[in-house]
């Protein structure tokens, strides 16, 4: 609780949570506990890491509705686009995937099947960055949210130019790879100004990886 606590202290507008363990009262249990952390104002998102059937996904999703839950995310095995559809009937809780798909036709598999509310493509394996910029149009026609997976200094471009509600995801190893701290600005991460990606690795961070 500490922890999500600390980032709604910085400014963090959205905070995710892992969940699926074998017993559906845990989860709940701890939902409630990081909700009654956060308060009401902050997004509240759980990834299930493809960890449920889709019986047990809706049993979650059905105990995990007053807690207002920004998205369900990966609750089924990453391949089931007719699951996933399945799901979406099931629940008024919007449901995320994506970040295990590679190729264009699978992420248009479940645009076309109205699968998903939320889609996470990665950018190392959705084609970088022209990939991903095809995806957050696919996904402006098809009124779904965008919020890439991990990376969020990388993709903070595509998602500015093509996704007025799209999210990127924090984590902070990002922070050491580049030798900066995340300043947000009013809950939003700043875009980078220097040339190309506005990106340089720390020099010192790469040495850890250097063959001896």
């Amino acid at each position: 609780m500490a922890e999500a606590r600390d980032y709604v202290a910085q400014g963090f507008r959205a905070i995710k949570m892992r969940v699926a363990s074998p017993e559906l009262e845990r989860d709940v249990q701890r939902v409630a506990a990081v909700r009654e952390a956060i308060g009401p104002g902050v997004q509240l998102m759980v990834d299930c890491n493809q960890g449920l059937d889709l019986e047990r996904a809706t049993q979650l999703a059905a105990a995990l509705r007053p807690y207002g839950i920004a998205w369900l995310e990966e609750p089924l095995p990453f391949h089931d686009v007719a699951g996933h559809a399945a799901l979406r009937l099931r629940t008024d809780i919007p449901i995320a995937t994506g970040e295990n798909l590679y190729l264009p036709q699978e992420f248009e598999a479940f645009l076309a099947q109205h699968a998903v509310d939320v889609l996470m493509p990665d950018l190392q394996r959705c084609g970088g960055y022209t990939g991903m910029n095809r995806i957050a149009q696919a996904c402006a026609r098809a009124g779904v949210r965008l919020s890439p997976h991990a990376y969020a200094w990388h993709s903070t471009h595509t998602v500015a130019a093509f996704a007025d509600d799209g999210l990127v995801e924090f984590m902070p190893r990002g922070d050491l790879m580049f030798g900066r701290a995340t300043v947000l600005r009013d809950g939003l991460v700043p875009l980078p100004q220097e040339p190309g990606t506005g990106l340089r690795y720390d020099p010192q961070w790469l040495r850890q990886y250097q063959e001896g």
